[in-house]
């Protein structure tokens, strides 16, 4: 167990000894059972493993209940220790919020209707007359950042908690998950190699998973029963209507077939539609305005790059960091329940990882 916890949040041994100031024969030891590590000891890795003390004593690998969706992550790759921490962060948010809003009362039910996901375009437009976007909203958003502050809000209106941290460049964009009895989550990392118009489309794209799970099932209009290439060209088509997309493309005089087109000309088409690079490529792709494979050939390309449009956000509050990584559902619930006394102020502190009073205040000023 305690190799395969290690193991689990991709860490080594010399790592793991040079972390609790040991041997590295010390920490084989262990693992080979030829020694015992202290309760001291336990309670230390247990911390960096990011598992309860308990899982080291059980006979068998626990089984994983919760499944996560992810977008981005090369299949070739692994997920860093960072990414681990992020993600079950995240987990434990979801979990949280769907104890929290049992305690108090509350309906755990989504509003997502079950609707057949058999074309991406029809998919599209069900999924954006649900979530309420019009085209009178989207002309009303100034800046990318407008804009998924839009789509973020009309995603968690259907009941979903949609949470923006921080996750390692060139790993995972966003992850998803519903658990059993649970409320449904969507991840989206703020650190996106597009700032907000990459953070939209992955909201989307995770939007998509969330209705695949409602729907049970899910045909990609060209043949091929993949769930990311379906929820990669139903993102893009909420984001980018192909009639919008025509139109912008005839008014640049670009609606032709390219086997290459520069990153001017996609930063020309995006552009009045707070639209990332992705939707654009998938969309010429889909139109076949581009060669099949382009947009995965680009993908790969601009993973290489150096990200740009991301800051880290300094200077800012450790409050209205947190209200943007929560939310305004998840900071909402996290409100009702310091105020309820049913939940426990130090566990509302403890999720918070900062003092309620002062989210409270900060809330209540109206600095959202």
């Amino acid at each position: 167990m305690l190799r395969w916890e290690r193991e689990q949040v991709g860490l080594t041994v010399p790592y793991v000894a040079d972390h609790l100031k040991v041997n590295v024969s010390l920490v084989h030891a262990w693992e080979d059972g030829d020694a015992l590590p202290l309760l001291a000891d336990l309670r230390l890795l247990a911390e960096l493993y990011l598992c309860p003390v308990g899982h080291f004593f059980l006979d068998a690998p626990p089984p994983e209940p919760r499944q996560l969706d992810f977008r981005g992550l090369d299949p070739d790759k692994k997920l860093t220790y960072e990414s681990h921490k992020t993600l079950r962060r995240f987990l434990r948010y979801v979990e949280v919020a769907g104890d929290w809003m049992e305690m108090l009362g509350l309906s755990k039910v989504a509003r997502i209707p079950e609707f057949p996901l058999h074309d991406p375009a029809e998919a599209a437009q069900q999924a954006v007359q649900l979530l309420g976007v019009t085209q009178e909203v989207r002309e009303s958003w100034d800046s990318p950042d407008e804009a998924f502050a839009g789509w973020r809000q009309a995603v968690e209106q259907c009941g979903v908690f949609v949470f923006s941290m921080t996750l390692p460049f060139g790993g995972v964009r966003g992850a998803s998950t519903w658990p059993e009895d649970g409320v449904p989550g969507i991840l989206v990392n703020h650190w996106d190699t597009e700032s907000a118009t990459g953070r939209v489309f992955t909201l989307l794209h995770e939007f998509a998973h969330i209705l695949a799970h409602r729907a049970g099932l899910v045909c990609d209009f060209r043949g091929q029963p993949n769930v990311e290439t379906f929820a990669n060209r139903l993102a893009a088509r909420a984001i980018v209507p192909f009639d919008a997309l025509h139109s912008r493309l005839s008014d640049l005089g670009l609606r032709l077939f390219k086997e290459y087109w520069t990153e001017s000309e996609l930063n020309l088409i995006r552009e009045p539609f707070h639209a990332s690079r992705d939707v654009v490529a998938i969309s010429l792709e889909d139109m076949k305005l581009a060669p099949d494979g382009y947009y995965r050939k680009q993908r790969t390309a601009w993973e290489k790059r150096r990200p740009f449009g991301r800051g880290r956000g300094g200077g800012q509050k450790r409050v209205v960091l947190k209200y943007r990584e929560l939310g305004s559902r998840m900071s909402d619930l996290v409100l009702a329940a310091s105020e309820s006394g049913i939940v426990s102020p130090l566990d509302v502190d403890d999720v918070l990882g900062t003092p309620v009073k002062k989210f409270r205040d900060f809330i209540r000023a109206g600095s959202t």
